[in-house]
């Protein structure tokens, strides 16, 4: 017999979750266990990092293309 379920994903910025679930919106089993669970992950590098990293980078590519001449 086939079991008809579907798979949720709730994808944040510093988690993603999943859940299974049957047409009746109960939890589905699987080997004895629920099928849900999470992974957590550090959250991202905040945009003014990033930016100065790239700001520098760009700053040094133009000075060297200058230095050329």
């Amino acid at each position: 017999m086939v079991e008809h379920y579907a798979i949720g994903f709730d994808i944040g910025t510093g988690s993603t979750g999943f859940a299974g679930v049957d047409p009746n919106g109960k939890l589905v089993r699987m080997r004895g266990k629920n099928v849900y669970g999470v992974y957590r992950f550090k959250g991202g590098e905040a945009a003014a990092d990033r930016r100065g990293f790239r700001t520098t980078r760009r700053r040094i590519k133009r000075r060297k293309w200058r230095l050329r001449f």
